[in-house]
């Protein structure tokens, strides 16, 4: 048995070996998209943490 076939068992709601395959097309789309989001968000975390907002120290607050 292949692994869309045992799949599809599994999981009632694929009626058809497209629609398992559109499914994990779909998750990996989503995963690659995660990870560009991120890679994104710390590119964005280490540029914020170089600057200095109101100009005040630790011992100042």
């Amino acid at each position: 048995m292949s692994f869309i076939s045992s799949y599809k068992k599994l999981h009632k709601n694929y009626k058809s070996d497209s629609s398992v395959i559109s499914h994990a097309l779909n998750l990996l789309k989503e995963l690659e998209l995660k990870e560009q989001y991120m890679d994104a968000n710390a590119e964005i975390d280490h540029e914020l943490d170089s600057l200095d907002f109101d100009s005040l120290t630790t011992e100042d607050w």
